[in-house]
C-alpha cells in the first residue's frame, strides 16, 4: 500500500508528458477532418476543410478527395482525431489523480507504529504482526546480530537502516518472496568455506536466488575495502553483478534512489516467486 502513492506519482508524471507531447502533435496536424462515402463497391474520402474569404471574411467549405499519394495527410487527420480523444483524457486523468494524491495517505504498517508516543514504543511487535497476518517467516533470517535491527517493515521484522527498510517495503508491497540476511555458503577455490548473509536473498520461479545488497555506508573507507574484499567472494561463487547480484547504495548524503529501487523490481517482478 506504500508504493501506491510512489506508482501515482509516476503514471501523472508520464501522462503529463504525454500530454505535452500530444498537445504539440495536434497543434501541428492538418486542418480539416475526413468524410468517407461508397460508390458501387468502392470507398472514397474526401478532405473537408473550411477557409475564408474576402474582405467580408466568408466561410467556404472546401472538399477534397484523397488519392493514394495522400497517404500521409489521409493518415495525419486519423491520428488527429485520436489525439484529441487522448488529450481530453489525459487531461481528465491527471485532475483526477492530482486530486486522489492531495487527499491519499498510505496504510502501512510501519509506519503508523513509527508515529506512536512512547508510551506505545514496545520492544516487540511479534503479536501485532501475528495477529494482522502480515508476519511473513520466510522473509527473515532469525538469530543473526540482533542487536543491530532497529528499523520496522511492513512484512513484520526489523532490519538495518531505513534504506533498507524501504527496499525490504517495496518487495513486500509487490508480494515478492525473498529472505533477509539468509545464510550463504561460498566455496573458496582452495576449498575453504565462507558464511555471508547477504541483505536480501530473493526466490526466483526457476528455482535460483539473485542476491541483493545494499551499501549505506560506501563514503567509509573501511566499509568500502570490506565491501570490496565481499564482492570479490561473490565473484568467486559464481555472483555477476547485473545478473544475479543485485548492488544498490545511498548516496552521499545517505538518501536512497526510490525511483531506481522501482525500476530494478519491474525487472525482478516476472522472475521472483510470490508469496
Amino acid at each position: 500500500m506504500r508504493g501506491f502513492k510512489a506508482e501515482l506519482e509516476r503514471d501523472i508524471k508520464l501522462e503529463e508528458q504525454l500530454l505535452e507531447r500530444y498537445e504539440k502533435e495536434l497543434a501541428a496536424s492538418p486542418r480539416g477532418s475526413l468524410t468517407r462515402y461508397c460508390k458501387g463497391r468502392k470507398t472514397y474520402y474526401k478532405h473537408v476543410f473550411y477557409v475564408t474569404e474576402g474582405h467580408e471574411k466568408k466561410v467556404m467549405k472546401v472538399e477534397r478527395h484523397l488519392r493514394r499519394e495522400d497517404e500521409a495527410l489521409f493518415y495525419a487527420l486519423q491520428r488527429k482525431v485520436f489525439l484529441r480523444k487522448a488529450i481530453k483524457v489525459l487531461r481528465n486523468n491527471i485532475k483526477q489523480q492530482k486530486a486522489l494524491e492531495k487527499y491519499y495517505e498510505a496504510y502501512d504498517y510501519s509506519h503508523l507504529l513509527a508515529t506512536f508516543g512512547d508510551a506505545y514504543q514496545m520492544e516487540e511487535w511479534d503479536r501485532f504482526f501475528r495477529e494482522e497476518g502480515i508476519c511473513d517467516a520466510e522473509s527473515r533470517q532469525k538469530e543473526f546480530r540482533t542487536e543491530g535491527l532497529t528499523q520496522w517493515t511492513a512484512a513484520g521484522f526489523k532490519v538495518r537502516s531505513k534504506s533498507e527498510a524501504l527496499i525490504v517495503n517495496a518487495l513486500y508491497e509487490r508480494r515478492i518472496r525473498f529472505v533477509y540476511e539468509q545464510e550463504l555458503r561460498i566455496k573458496l577455490p582452495g576449498g575453504g568455506i565462507v558464511t555471508l548473509h547477504p541483505d536480501l536473498v530473493l526466490l526466483l520461479a526457476d528455482g535460483n536466488v539473485k542476491v541483493w545488497e545494499h551499501l549505506g555506508m560506501l563514503i567509509k573507507k573501511d566499509y568500502a575495502v570490506q565491501f570490496g574484499e565481499r564482492l570479490n567472494l561473490y565473484s568467486m561463487a559464481g555472483y555477476t553483478l547485473g545478473e544475479n547480484l543485485i548492488l544498490t547504495a545511498d548516496d552521499a548524503a545517505g538518501h536512497l534512489d526510490l525511483q531506481v529501487v522501482a525500476r530494478i523490481i519491474d525487472w525482478l517482478e516476472p522472475l521472483c516467486m510470490k508469496r
